[in-house]
């Protein structure tokens, strides 16, 4: 059985990666954060990659094991996700990382409102004295 995983990763320290410029980049009237972070190929040579922000995660107050530690709202390729992460440690190697993983973000719908058309809701009267 093939192993499915869409929309899910990890990631792993990135202590050959080191962020040199960071600023922000006007894409077609939107004004985008953007970085570049500098590394070192397989063969020796570095490059050089670019990076556009894609969201702000952040970490969370877990109240079960299962709760992950880190998530936020992400766009990634134009779409509205959800980014979840988990602190993990390799039972092969022992090496730590985080397991990642998106989904679709939910759009919240309000309720439409019963009331009929132009009543008003109710209030309370503060003069009376109890």
């Amino acid at each position: 059985m093939e192993y499915d995983n869409t929309n899910s990763g990890a990631l792993f320290g990135a202590e050959n990666y080191k962020v040199i410029r960071q600023g922000k980049l006007d894409i077609e009237g939107q004004e985008e954060n953007v970085c570049i972070t500098q590394s070192e190929g397989r063969n020796g040579k570095t490059f050089i990659e670019v990076w556009v922000k894609a969201g702000n995660v952040w970490q969370n107050d877990k109240r079960t094991e299962k709760d992950p530690d880190i998530s936020g709202d992400v766009v990634l390729r134009g779409q509205d996700y959800k980014f979840y992460g988990r602190k993990r440690v390799s039972n092969n190697t022992g090496a730590s990382f985080t397991a990642v993983n998106i989904a679709p973000k939910v759009q919240e719908t309000r309720p439409q409102s019963t009331e009929p058309a132009g009543s008003k809701p109710f209030e309370l009267d503060d003069a009376i004295p109890f």
